[in-house]
């Protein structure tokens, strides 16, 4: 990892932002704030605490001041912060076909309220969203540092991965679509039930849009395989067990601090206002389902969003094979 020079404008190139070489001003814009741009923690020795987001160690930065020694808790992600910074995802094509299966309640309560649920991970069924492994901890353990006994205490390895793991699930909040050119019998079982249940159908390009700064992402059904690595919450939060790929699941995540002025922010999930008109492309009716269920379907849809009445239609499932007329 690059380290990053502090800047500034005092000593050359650089400016030494010690209080000792501030201006007035800036000393006293400090003092108001509470304190000043380095406060008592900042000048201890770097100790073993690591970034929550990737796990690595603080780096060591000097200023150009040669009167103090600076040492500054720093990663690319910023001191504790959680998944703020991520690499970028790969995109699928825009006119890419997504869908959402759920059951009448939870269509109903999307429709009323013209939002999306973005559950919490810790209160997603699979109890694996965001856990790592036994190969992962074992990494990580051979990673903790050696306590010394002239040294401060130390959290226990395992406490600081349980504790980190934790943040990750209470603090990552998510919203689940299948990506497929055609409806799957395997949703329609799972996510509906035998014979009541609703998908509504998407572009990516426009479940793009409503994520604006989320992240829209692949599910990987592999992460669980291959090189043991350093476990960081871009990895665990996209990465799913093998059987599950018949989901083809695509994401949209978004964490307790994404700076998005459209979420509704709740403790247990968040809350993703959309326009019915502009992101539902087709509402699908189970292809078990009676003719009464699909009359409610259309009834719901002409109180809450008329203006896509026209788009709810029985699931392609639904239609028989010909019949063979023997002369």
């Amino acid at each position: 990892m690059r380290l990053r020079p502090q800047r500034t404008t005092s000593h050359g190139s650089r400016e030494c932002t010690t209080t000792t070489h501030q201006k007035p001003a800036q000393r006293r814009q400090a003092s108001a704030e509470g304190g000043t741009p380095f406060e008592a923690a900042h000048w201890r020795p770097l100790s073993d605490q690591r970034c929550t987001a990737c796990w690595n160690r603080p780096h060591r930065l000097f200023s150009r001041c040669k009167a103090v020694l600076v040492a500054t808790p720093y990663c690319a992600h910023g001191k504790d912060v959680i998944g703020t910074y991520f690499n970028s995802d790969v995109s699928m094509d825009e006119n890419q076909k997504v869908w959402r299966y759920m059951g009448f309640s939870r269509f109903m309560w999307m429709l009323q309220h013209h939002q999306l649920w973005m559950a919490r991970a810790d209160k997603l069924d699979d109890p694996w969203e965001l856990a790592i492994t036994n190969d992962e901890i074992d990494l990580l353990m051979g990673r903790h540092p050696i306590p010394t006994l002239d040294g401060p205490p130390q959290e226990p390895a395992l406490t600081r991965i349980n504790r980190i793991t934790d943040l990750w699930r209470r603090t990552t909040f998510i919203n689940c679509w299948c990506a497929n050119n055609h409806e799957s019998h395997a949703l329609w079982r799972v996510f509906c039930g035998p014979k009541e249940g609703v998908t509504i159908q998407t572009t990516w390009g426009k479940l793009q849009q409503l994520a604006g700064n989320m992240r829209l992402v692949e599910v990987d059904y592999t992460g669980y395989e291959g090189k043991i690595r350093t476990p960081n919450l871009n990895k665990v939060s996209i990465r799913k067990r093998h059987m599950f790929d018949y989901e083809h699941e695509v994401r949209i995540i978004a964490q307790d601090d994404t700076p998005n002025p459209n979420l509704i922010r709740g403790e247990f999930g968040f809350q993703l206002p959309f326009d019915p008109a502009v992101l539902i492309d087709a509402i699908w009716v189970h292809p078990e389902a009676d003719e009464s269920f699909n009359e409610v379907v259309v009834a719901a849809v002409d109180t809450y969003a008329s203006s896509i009445r026209d788009r709810v239609k029985w699931s392609a499932m639904r239609e028989p094979p010909p019949q063979i007329i023997v002369g």
